[in-house]
């Protein structure tokens, strides 16, 4: 798909493709990501479905994921993910923990998150190669709000917070039903 036509429509499921220095990646809305079973209604709850490949599924985020700094904590997969890479699970500024998430292996094999930045829905990319976001299946504690997870190398911190449900970012998806 391509990203012409988008719009802010807050229900509507949008996708697209074409950044530069990214091409091939794909950005997605919350309703997208979730496969539509992410709704405008959902509070504290997540989604049932995801446009991720059969066996795997979104990260689950949120539910006591954040403290007052929008610091990563063990309450949810990010944070299981930031222990398996030499974290604590609980990280906010940290330059260390931040180039794992950027230049990793767990148990050989390479894990790489792009700094693909996001696509707003007024039809610009921003942020490239400064931060990536990724979202998670957990709609957040108001009907207009789901979790995405922050990489920034700005500040040299990962983040995850609730942001507005039409935002545009991409996913990576974990094994699991």
């Amino acid at each position: 798909s391509k990203s012409s036509g988008l719009t802010a429509s807050t229900t509507t499921a949008l996708v697209a493709k074409g950044q530069t220095n990214y091409p091939n990646e794909v950005y997605y809305n919350w309703f997208a990501a979730t496969a539509g079973t992410g709704t405008d209604s959902m509070v504290n709850a997540n989604a049932s479905d995801s446009i991720c490949p059969k066996n795997w599924r979104l990260p689950i985020g949120g539910e006591g994921a954040t403290t007052a700094s929008n610091a990563i904590t063990t309450n949810n997969e990010f944070a299981k993910l930031d222990i398996a890479m030499g974290g604590t699970g609980q990280t906010r500024t940290n330059a260390n923990t931040f180039t794992k998430w950027t230049t990793s292996s767990i148990d050989g094999q390479r894990m790489s998150f792009y700094l693909t930045g996001n696509y707003s829905t007024s039809g610009s990319w921003g942020s490239s190669n400064v931060r990536g976001f990724l979202w998670t299946s957990t709609a957040g504690s108001t009907s207009t709000y789901a979790y995405r997870l922050n990489l920034n190398s700005t500040a040299s911190e990962i983040s995850i917070a609730a942001v507005t449900k039409p935002n545009i970012f991409t996913v990576r998806c974990i094994v699991g039903s």
